[in-house]
């Protein structure tokens, strides 16, 4: 579900958005994905305490306005979480992917190989992907996107023509391709490592099973006593203290299966970059917009473009 799909759902449940429920004088009743975002990335879902965020500014007429606090504390574990940190981490990386690969789809994506990867080194903005018209051909150009706000733009409003670009990224990451190679099965190796590390510490589901039989068991037993005798109130104790490990597996349990969508994730990724050097071999120029892209997002590619057009790779 989309967060404009999850703002309608919102809306349409009669739920009202937070200005409304806070008793502000606003008309509408309507949920903006704007605000359902804003609630998804806040660091006070785990328990991220901000403090001092804005203060209270007179302006030269008068008019009070709030800006910016440059003492802006943030305290860890201030207040109590409401999600696990791995499922927080999911929702983040679910909202990067749906913000990169999805929006503003462009009629010819392979003009813009690096979007989401490159970025303006005067005001450190994404570069978004634009076409200039020259004799009546649409040309590629990635362009400085800090350009809404004439008192905040960049200044350089940097550019660049997308398929020199693109080029030069992609010759440079052939290089570190042939590099790879020589290294892919350690990579393969420690993925599957760190796999079966993962499942040997996840065994939390057989734990739960044995416990919940075991407290079972215990109190088939207890009830074969009367109560307040000295083998009632020792079994008592013994399930109240497997009680106790129920509910600790229980919260490792849920945390691991979310810890287990991100390796999913992350395996599926890697592994998948490792079967495209496999099967492209010396042959990376050949490779398919869709390889080229999940290539450069393994890797982690960055690319800085300056105001005089040079381009720097990370």
């Amino acid at each position: 579900m989309s967060i404009r799909a999850i703002a309608h759902k919102l809306t349409e449940d009669g739920i009202l958005p937070p200005s409304k429920s806070r008793g502000n004088k606003v008309k509408s009743t309507a949920w903006q994905p704007s605000t359902v975002h804003k609630i998804l990335v806040g660091t006070d879902n785990i328990g991220v305490l901000t403090i001092c965020k804005t203060k209270l500014v007179t302006t030269p007429t008068g008019k009070l306005v709030r800006q910016p606090n440059a003492n802006i504390t943030t305290i860890p574990n201030g207040i109590p979480a409401i999600v696990p940190n791995e499922l927080y981490e999911l929702a983040q990386y679910k909202l990067k992917h749906n913000r990169v690969d999805k929006s503003r789809l462009h009629l010819k994506p392979e003009d813009f190989l690096l979007k989401s990867h490159i970025v303006c080194k005067t005001c450190g903005y994404r570069m978004g992907g634009r076409y200039r018209i020259y004799d009546g051909v649409a040309v590629g150009y990635y362009q400085c996107c800090k350009d809404n706000n004439k008192y905040d733009a960049c200044p350089d409003l940097t550019g660049i023509k997308a398929d020199k670009v693109n080029t030069l990224v992609w010759d440079d990451c052939c290089r570190v391709f042939e590099a790879i190679e020589l290294i892919r099965d350690t990579i393969r190796a420690n993925i599957e490592r760190d796999v079966q590390s993962f499942l040997e510490h996840t065994t939390g589901s057989q734990q739960l099973i044995q416990l919940r039989q075991e407290i079972a068991y215990a109190e088939a037993e207890r009830s074969k006593h009367p109560e307040g005798s000295y083998y009632y109130k020792l079994i008592s104790q013994d399930i109240q203290g497997k009680q106790e490990q129920l509910r600790k597996y229980e919260e490792e349990s849920a945390h691991a299966a979310t810890s287990g969508q991100l390796l999913d994730l992350y395996q599926q990724q890697v592994l998948s970059f490792l079967d495209f050097l496999s099967v492209m071999k010396g042959k990376y120029h050949e490779a398919s917009f869709k390889e080229q892209r999940l290539a450069l997002d393994v890797l982690g590619v960055t690319v800085t473009v300056s105001p005089a057009g040079q381009v720097s790779q990370g």
